[in-house]
Order: C-alpha cells, then structure tokens, then sequence
C-alpha cells in the first residue's frame, strides 16, 4: 500500500533494510482466572517481541512468549530465521550473544548490537578517534568476540557521550559486522534510531489499548497486543496517505492520540449505519482503486483539527501557606461567596 502510494521509505543505510528489534513486558493482569485467584504475585500474561522496519516505520513481525518469565533472547534463532541477506539487526545490550551474532553474520545479513557488560571480548590494536557525532566524540576499534582462533572479528564503535544516558552511562560500545564503507559515524547514528520502536510501543500503550488489565490469560493477552500493532500499522497506512497529499512537516505535528480519538469516536456510528452490503460498495476490490480513494479522501482533512499541543513552559508552583489549626479549608470562604 505504501509503495502503490508513491511512499518512498527513508533510507538509513542506502542498500540495506533496517529491522530495530525490541521487547515489550506485558503488564501484570487482574486475578479474574480461577487459577489467579489465591495466588499471592502479580500475575504476568506473557511478553512479545517485535521486529520493526526502521525506514517504512511499520511492525512486521511478532514473536509471541506466553511465559511472562521468559527471556528475550529465546526468540533469537526465530529472528534469524526470517532475516534476508543485507538486513541489517539493531537492538540493545540484551541481545548482544556470541552464538545470535554468528548466525546473523552466517545468513549474510549484519547487526549493530549494543555491547553487553558479560561480552568482554578480545581489543586488537589501538582505538582510533572518528570524530563527532550529534552525541559525542566517536571512537572505532576492532573486538574479537573471545579468545579462540575462530572467533569472528567485529568493529566496535564507542561514542563518548556529550550527556549521560537515563541509565548514568557516560559512554557506549557498539558491536557490528558491517562493511568499513559504512562509517562509524553512520553505525552510531543508526543505532541511536532504535528508540523509534519504543517510540512506537508508547503509541501503542496510549492511544491503541494494546493492554487491557481485565484480559489475564496469554493468549488472549498477547493476541490483543498483536492486534494494537496491525492497527497501529493500518494507522500508518493513513499516515502515508497523508503524506501524499499533505506537506511534510504539517503531517509530522499530527497527534496520534487526536487521530485515535476521531476514529474511536466515529467508527461505532458508522458500523451502526453503514450496512455490510454497503461497505462492500463503498471499498475498491484492488490495490490501486483503494490508493485512489484513500488519497481522495486525505486531501479533504483539515491537518490543523488534529495538531499536537506543545505545552508550555512548566511554572514553578507556588509557597503553600499551612493551615496550622484545620487539615482542610473552605473553598467558599476563600472564594468570598459566603
């Protein structure tokens, strides 16, 4: 759809695909199944595992764990299993295992892994100084992921942060296979986009209901999450519509949460109106008469009814005086009524 759109994806690294891969932690439910109820812990649904395409900004795998116990990193040989040659893995620090990194390295595709703290790996040579970068001052040099003779030759890419991370950490490590044609610089600049998935997860969780705390069993549980990331891809289906007929920058300071919204608020009405006999006449049967009324139809929107609010500057709360002789006040008496 995007493409038949004349959608044109932003390339990252021109020639290679860009798959961010994250986890999401489902929150703990309500004890509504029998088998909950006398249980003393919060009861955990499950956790997903989701693959990103960086440059469409779409979700295009899902890897479904319904033990809310179990590791990210049991999905790794799932994940390998659907990557294509010249893909390229960006994930953070808990994925950074020797045997995952092997075999994205095998199936030709390549990774930009954050350094884990338990990978200490072999330095070889000296660290040579980049340059900067838009957080810090850019460091490369090369890792042998351990000691054995066959043990595969990485670049590790540090920058030295201008500001710490939320986490206190004033410098990162980054692991990848790719080509020296591709600059540290670039390798680092990539793997800051990785934040865009949890971007997305945050659009998920507050304006998608991805997470009911009433659904406690994990299939239903992570069912529904799957289905907050379909629309969550329908909606940027929309977005791309948009972007077709719309300036750039007027689409980029739309509001997911006014988008949701105007949807929610809509949509029962017209399912109660609209027959299903109806809606068959209305939608085009092909890819191409679709585009056509999807454009027709975004060319109409008034961008400006769904515009982000940009809060102002936070003020500085003022010196409450304490009332020594009451715990409460009257709000009348101080609004002179009585």
């Amino acid at each position: 759809m995007q493409d038949a759109m004349g959608f044109t994806p932003w390339e990252l690294l021109p020639g290679y695909r860009c798959l961010s891969i994250d986890g999401n932690v489902l929150a703990k439910s309500d004890k509504r199944l029998k088998d909950l109820r006398d249980v003393k812990g919060a009861p955990l649904p499950g956790k997903l595992v989701a693959r990103f395409d960086l440059q469409r900004q779409v979700f295009d795998r899902a890897y479904v764990l319904l033990d809310g116990h179990a590791q990210e990193s049991t999905c790794c040989d799932r994940i390998v299993d659907d990557i294509q040659p010249n893909d390229v893995v960006i994930a953070d620090r808990h994925y950074c295992i020797v045997p995952f990194l092997n075999k994205l390295a095998q199936s030709k595709s390549f990774f930009v892994i954050r350094q884990h703290g338990r990978l200490k790996g072999v330095l070889l040579g000296k660290r040579k100084r980049i340059g900067r970068s838009s957080t810090g001052v850019v460091y490369e040099q090369a890792l042998k992921l351990s000691a054995a003779e066959d043990a595969m030759v990485v670049r590790r890419i540090t920058v030295i942060l201008d500001s710490p991370t939320r986490d206190g950490d004033e410098e990162i490590h980054v692991l990848t296979n790719l080509p020296a044609t591709v600059s540290a610089k670039d390798v680092a600049e990539v793997y800051r986009h990785r934040w865009e998935e949890e971007t997305a997860f945050n659009i998920l969780q507050m304006t998608l209901t991805c997470e009911k705390s009433g659904v406690g069993h994990p299939k239903a549980a992570t069912f529904l999450f799957c289905m907050s990331l379909l629309a969550f891809n329908l909606r940027q289906t929309i977005f791309a519509a948009l972007f077709a007929t719309h300036d750039e920058s007027e689409v980029e300071a739309i509001s997911h949460f006014h988008v949701s919204k105007n949807v929610s608020d809509k949509t029962e009405g017209m399912l109660i109106a609209i027959t299903e006999d109806e809606w068959a006449e209305l939608i085009p049967t092909t890819i191409k008469g679709l585009v056509a009324m999807l454009k027709k139809i975004a060319r109409t929107i008034d961008l400006k009814e769904y515009r982000k609010s940009v809060r102002g500057p936070k003020k500085k709360k003022p010196h409450r005086s304490r009332n020594v002789a009451s715990s409460h006040v009257s709000t009348a008496k101080l609004l002179g009524l009585t």
